[in-house]
């Protein structure tokens, strides 16, 4: 087995085998898992809302497939949905995406108050009403037994059929203004979930949406593309407390362990007492690109998830897929991952991608290899401050179904990428925040480091008001890039606005005095509002100075959940 690179990764196991294992669930605390429905840029819309125990202002982390956790803090809600906003502007987490919150355990099953400006829920306090004596009491009822204890429980079958879901609309585009350049794409879609569907308990879920895509460039052929893709159009049996074993057909992201990717087919799981779950899955993996066109590679898996408890804060899950292409062999893979997430104390997650490669691999000969992993280390300590120490290893897996950009033998059999970074933030009284990370990366032909440091604070300048200060460099062999941003917002009753600046200025190494040096400023006005309807809107417009070139963009984004 092959880890000579990875030799980065030995402290951070080291340090995780320190950890204390004896923090405890509080009974005052517990987690809500949530996936990502949709993102952007240092933003997502996730599928748990007000009626989930979300408020404005929690914090939440997401768990890439293929990264470092990425925290942010909720900033609008709707019932069903909420909008992150991530700590890290740059991080994007793509669609399914897990994570989780932690609230407070007196959240659950309570009403959900819409939120005040500052962030936290209120409400007048209700006159009380006089009710009338109930006309069946529960004659069996003694003091210290829990209310509705006679009321039975409501079989998904026996519920109300409902449609819920949302619609959204995004839109994004960019104009050389000295040239004949432009980009932009265009957004529509629809993401349904009919509950109790056909009257049966299931669930039937769907989702897709209509793109177009623009390019213009001088002398070279232009591109529009256009076209209807579906992501997800599943039907979903059992799964809930009711019925342990969950069913789901169709197309959609693989439940049991995501980082097996989309599927046409089926998948199939079981819940044991404790709450450890297994499964299996078998079926076609679309192409991961635009068209997602289907049937040509074809996978079986399985995985188990052991849990310590069933709060499931401590977990070690492994599953393996095995991919035919075109009905012949292609990737064996291993998956492992273990995560330790106490109410209190240190975080441990962790993951790794394993191929299992045999003497028809010519490239990479027979063996194992780790062609991805993540190691992360982080504290939440009493305040809001924070710690994370964090390690990530990236290689091409060699592979006959197409999922990164062409390579050549030399490319596959060398390239690799790894990375180490401290990020760290700290909070004063709440309103006034310090923020800093430092990172070292290395790669088949260069090494390097970045560093950034950051100012943040709240209820300034005027009411409601932040502000966000920062600078950053990044350095390789060849170039040096430093620059800094500075953004003034409000928070309002229905959403927020900002405007910032940022410069950016790259130092290049070999070229002449003319063009060794390359500043780019960037001016960015956007504004966000919701409502309490389910109705989120979303706008930016940008200014870029590049060299002696401008370019503008604008964005919007649109949805409604109901």
């Amino acid at each position: 087995m092959n880890f000579e690179s990875n030799r980065l990764f030995v402290p951070f196991v080291l340090a995780g085998a320190l950890l204390p294992a004896s923090a405890q669930e509080t009974a005052e605390m517990t987690t809500i898992e949530l996936r990502v429905v949709d993102s952007s840029a240092g933003r997502a819309t996730l599928d748990r809302g007000r009626v989930d125990g979300l408020r404005e202002g929690d914090r939440v982390v997401l768990r890439p497939r293929d990264g470092l956790p990425i925290e942010g803090r909720v900033i609008e809600l709707s019932e069903r949905s909420a909008r992150l906003e991530f700590d890290d502007a740059a991080r994007v987490a793509a669609p399914g995406t897990r994570g989780e919150a932690s609230i407070p355990r007196e959240r659950i099953g309570a009403p959900s108050l819409p939120a005040d400006p500052a962030g936290a829920a209120s409400a007048p306090e209700p006159a009380p009403v006089a009710h009338p004596a109930w006309p069946t009491p529960d004659q069996d009822w003694r003091q210290g037994m829990p209310l509705l204890n006679e009321v039975p429980a409501l079989r998904p079958s026996q519920r109300t059929a409902a449609f819920d879901g949302r619609w959204y609309l995004i839109s994004e585009h960019l104009v050389d203004l000295g040239g004949e350049r432009s980009f932009g794409f265009d957004r529509a879609g629809l993401d349904l979930t009919w509950r109790n569907a056909f009257g049966h308990g299931g669930e039937l879920h769907a989702a897709g949406e209509y793109d177009w895509r623009n390019s213009v460039v001088p002398d070279a052929d232009d591109q529009h593309e256009a076209g209807l893709r579906f992501d997800r159009l599943s039907y979903l049996i059992g799964g809930d407390r009711f019925q342990p074993e969950r069913l789901e057909f169709g197309r959609f992201l693989q439940h049991g362990m995501p980082e097996f990717g989309v599927l046409d087919g089926l998948e199939w799981s079981g819940r044991v007492t404790g709450g450890s779950t297994y499964g299996v899955s078998l079926g076609y993996m679309p192409e991961p690109d635009f068209r997602q066109e289907s049937f040509r590679d074809f996978q079986l898996a399985t995985w188990y998830r052991w849990v310590a408890d069933e709060s499931a804060r401590t977990s070690f899950q492994a599953g393996f897929q095995k991919t035919f292409r075109d009905f012949t062999r292609d990737r064996d893979l291993f998956v492992v991952r273990y995560d330790l997430a106490p109410q209190r104390g240190w975080d441990l997650h962790g993951s790794a991608w394993i191929d299992l490669y045999t003497p028809h691999d010519a490239q990479k000969g027979a063996g194992l290899e780790l062609t991805q992993g993540n190691l992360s280390i982080a504290r939440r300590f009493e305040g809001g401050s924070t710690l994370l120490l964090g390690a990530t290893h990236v290689a091409f897996p060699e592979m006959d179904r197409w999922e990164f950009p062409t390579v050549d033998a030399t490319q596959l059999a060398n390239s690799h990428v790894e990375r180490v970074m401290l990020r760290a933030r700290q909070s004063t009284d709440h309103h006034f925040w310090l923020r800093e990370e430092l990172g070292a990366w290395t790669d088949q032909d260069d090494q390097g480091g970045d560093a950034e440091a950051g100012l943040e604070m709240d209820h300034v300048l005027f009411d409601g008001g932040r502000a966000r200060i920062a600078g950053f460099v990044t350095q390789g062999s060849t170039s040096t890039l430093w620059g800094g941003r500075f953004a003034i917002g409000r928070q309002l009753e229905n959403g927020s606005w900002e405007l910032g600046y940022e410069l950016e200025q790259y130092d290049l190494t070999g070229f002449s005095a003319a063009n060794d040096q390359i500043p780019q400023h960037r001016v960015r006005l956007s504004r966000d509002f919701h409502s309490a309807s389910g109705w989120s809107f979303s706008a930016h417009a940008e200014w870029l100075h590049y060299a002696e070139e401008d370019a503008i963009s604008a964005g919007i984004y649109l949805s409604r959940s109901f």
